[in-house]
């Protein structure tokens, strides 16, 4: 498992909002369902945060990546394409589930990152009928060089490595990258959470919507050779 300080989940701020009409009465619900949104927001991303970091997410067979019916008398193989499913989270047994949605879109012409995200359904679609969105509360990219290397195979076959990232990537609210350091990796990503890490070790940077980036994990060279 990675080495890691502890980090609250922050609060979530919300840009303002303007109305064409009735501006008092309309602006007075939007605060109510602002609040009552940021609320269960919060307590949403630390119920899914729990859940990710014990495994407890119904996810498909063959996470993180899925499964297709097989061939040649196979029951099913893995595929590596882009695909995405659907998770209900109860905070309220008496309540209707939240519907998180986790998708994996795989490399492409316009990106080389595998990536993997997780969303909800924005505040506008739940509380305005024909409105329509969904917000990011996490986001993880693996560069493909560490797919080259002993680590990269059990990312591909060790469903917690994954579920961790995203745990991370809830907890801080900002993009989880996962790269193998190298000798400008210290300058490029400090990091002032006691974490060491040497050239060639897989480390997870969190990179903020302003570029600052830091080191919030490291894999050990010995836990992920064979």
């Amino acid at each position: 498992m990675p080495h890691r300080a502890p980090a609250l989940i922050p609060q979530i701020s919300y840009a303002s909002y303007s109305y064409a009409s009735s501006p008092r009465q309309q602006v007075a619900q939007s605060h109510s369902d602002r609040a009552s949104y940021t609320d269960d927001l919060l307590a949403l991303r630390v119920h899914l945060r729990s859940l990710l970091k014990r495994g407890q997410i119904s996810k498909p067979v063959g996470f993180p990546f899925h499964s297709v019916p097989g061939s040649k008398g196979r029951p099913y193989e893995i595929s590596y394409n882009s695909y995405e499913f659907s998770e209900y989270l109860y905070l309220d047994p008496r309540a209707k589930p939240h519907c998180a949605t986790f998708s994996y879109a795989a490399p492409n012409s316009a990106s080389r990152m595998m990536t993997w995200r997780i969303s909800v359904p924005a505040r506008e679609s739940i509380y305005h009928r024909h409105a329509r969105g969904q917000l990011e509360i996490a986001h993880v990219e693996v560069d493909p060089l560490v797919m080259e290397t002993p680590f990269g195979f059990r990312l591909m076959t060790e469903p917690h490595i994954l579920l961790e990232a995203l745990a991370i990537s809830v907890e801080l609210g900002i993009l989880i990258n996962i790269q193998i350091a190298n000798s400008r990796t210290p300058h490029r990503h400090h990091t002032k959470r006691g974490i060491y890490y040497e050239p060639g070790e897989v480390v997870f940077i969190a990179v903020d919507n302003n570029g600052r980036s830091e080191v919030v994990s490291v894999f050990e060279h010995d836990e992920y050779v064979s």
